[in-house]
């Protein structure tokens, strides 16, 4: 299902890739990036896949490495799972409102429709009518939980209906999960191909100044995810003048 869902063109991007994505050990000289030769601690370009940030990050959380996706803050997984995901000018998103502003903002600047599915007077939803509510061209389902602004987290069976009912994908941000005494989404990860919980260190945990983003999702999403983070964010060699690029 997961592939179906990928936009064509993303499928087919084939990603810049350096050497330092190919050779994962350590050497005692790189030739490879035209950095500088001489070892402190910002001459390196770093990991790409993080990879010690996310063995932290998954004992942390309880969630194997594999299933986790770094963000410049949560804003950029965002931003790229719609860029990934929903075709410009065909494809539309739903969230419950009111909630965070940012998906329209990301949509509006991909070119997405964007649909609001109002909450009650008691700020919940009814996954039935949620469910009625979405249209063929629906390809995500925004829910932040806790919800920004009221405050209260989701029923987690609603969530998990929606997913098994939603031909789509459902992104449940929980900036503000570490706030909630309910558990969050994290533990039906392996269960659910097209869920994504998304989380951030900025607001529990006072780091808002690093600008990092975890996401959480089948590990086919994060390939795909990556594809085009390293796309947009590696330096590249032009092959006609091996130049490089930044």
């Amino acid at each position: 299902m997961l592939e179906k869902l990928v936009r064509k063109n993303v499928l087919e991007l084939h990603p810049y890739s350096s050497a330092r994505d190919e050779f994962m050990s350590v050497a005692e000289i790189y030739l490879d990036a035209n950095e500088n030769p001489n070892n402190w601690e910002y001459n390196r370009y770093p990991d790409p896949y993080q990879q010690k940030l996310k063995a932290a990050i998954g004992e942390w959380r309880k969630i194997e490495t594999k299933n986790i996706f770094i963000g410049n803050g949560s804003d950029e997984i965002i931003d790229l799972i719609i860029r990934a995901f929903c075709e410009p000018g065909i494809d539309s998103i739903v969230t419950l409102n009111p909630s965070y502003g940012m998906y329209k903002v990301s949509a509006d600047i991909n070119n997405i429709n964007f649909r609001y599915f109002p909450l009650d007077e008691n700020f919940n939803f009814s996954p039935i009518q949620l469910l009625d509510f979405i249209k063929p061209n629906d390809k995500i389902i925004f829910i932040c939980s806790p919800n920004n602004p009221s405050g209260n987290i989701f029923d987690k069976v609603n969530i998990v209906t929606i997913c098994k009912k939603f031909n789509g994908l459902v992104i449940v941000d929980e900036a503000y999960i570490d706030f909630a005494e309910e558990a969050g989404m994290l533990s039906e990860i392996g269960e659910l191909d097209n869920l994504i919980v998304v989380q951030t260190l900025s607001k529990a945990m006072g780091a808002a100044g690093i600008r990092l983003g975890m996401a959480f999702m089948n590990d086919y999403i994060v390939k795909i995810l990556n594809k085009i983070k390293h796309s947009l964010q590696r330096e590249y060699c032009d092959p006609k003048n091996r130049i490089r690029a930044r």
